[in-house]
């Protein structure tokens, strides 16, 4: 899991060194990554333990997954400026969207990032699957359309872990123009391969946006309330996702009418604003702030 871990935030670290953006912004979204696993912890202990497989990489290289193609992509270094624009622009606000446990006990999280008008300029998801494998993937909008998506998986195989990087470029009607990848069993080897061009690949958005606004599958609907640890919890989503809250004396809004007939409200669709937050045990919290029983 360790291995996984630097894999996922190397390139993320790489972003810090290579244009120098070291804030403070910056380093709760580091901060952010160190800890969502603390989350991940938390969520399965609530549910149902997930166990993971040792990793082992003593063993021969895969064939590679990513069909490769004729390389020609002359645009790369226009796009290239776009995500560096975002990557290094110091006026965009950072927020994580609520973390979700899905209903075959992966993982599903993301960090959000938007100028001051709202409007969405780079979104980090984050996957964890039961088996350990993983996926981190990094969306570029531009004018409210995607024009770029960078995805670092790991996947399992067998005792042993197979890393790759994909990225693909869209053009303005948001259509794939390019698509290139490298995959190898060990990341170190992985960092200094080159990119090949490959079939081109696309990544479904209205997932991204979904997540983002707590729409379809990750609706936060009223699913009734959980205790752990002598905390109570209120727990939302729907059937193929769900997300805990922790509830305190300052939790405001509807609180006190869910508690008191929580079966008259089952179902129902909620508005719920929260925070992060880490306690003594180093696992994170979110703490509920406001809930809201939409009319």
């Amino acid at each position: 899991m360790f291995k996984i871990l630097s894999f996922q935030l190397l390139e993320f670290l790489k972003l810090i060194v290579k244009y120098k953006v070291l804030s403070l912004r910056t380093m709760l979204r580091l901060q952010y990554f160190l800890k969502i696993f603390s989350v991940i912890t938390f969520s399965a202990l609530i549910f149902q333990s997930c166990k993971e497989k040792e990793s082992s990489n003593e063993s021969d290289p895969p064939k590679s997954p990513l069909k490769t193609v004729e390389a020609n992509f002359p645009q790369e270094e226009m796009f290239a400026e776009l995500i560096k624009e975002i990557d290094s622009s110091k006026e965009l606000t950072s927020g994580p969207t609520l973390h979700y446990l899905s209903n075959d006990e992966s993982h599903t999280s993301a960090l959000v990032f938007f100028d001051s008008e709202k409007s969405i300029k780079k979104v980090i998801v984050q996957d964890v699957r039961k088996d350990g494998s993983s996926e981190l993937c990094s969306y570029y909008f531009r004018g409210g359309g995607l024009f770029y998506w960078v995805s670092e998986e790991t996947k399992t195989n067998g005792d042993a872990f197979e890393f790759s990087i994909t990225k693909s470029y869209l053009d303005s009607a948001e259509q794939v123009v390019y698509s290139c990848g490298k995959t190898h069993v060990e990341y170190d080897s992985l960092e200094f391969m080159p990119f090949s061009a490959i079939e081109k690949m696309t990544k479904d958005k209205s997932r991204v946006i979904q997540l983002v606004n707590q729409q379809g599958p990750f609706e936060t609907l009223f699913r009734g309330f959980s205790d752990f640890n002598g905390i109570k919890f209120m727990v939302v989503g729907t059937d193929e996702f769900t997300s805990t809250l922790e509830i305190d004396e300052n939790s405001k809004g509807d609180v006190s009418k869910l508690l008191k007939s929580p079966n008259a409200f089952m179902g129902k669709k909620l508005n719920v604003s929260f925070t992060n937050y880490t306690k003594e045990d180093n696992i994170e919290y979110q703490r509920l702030l406001k809930v809201t029983i939409r009319k």
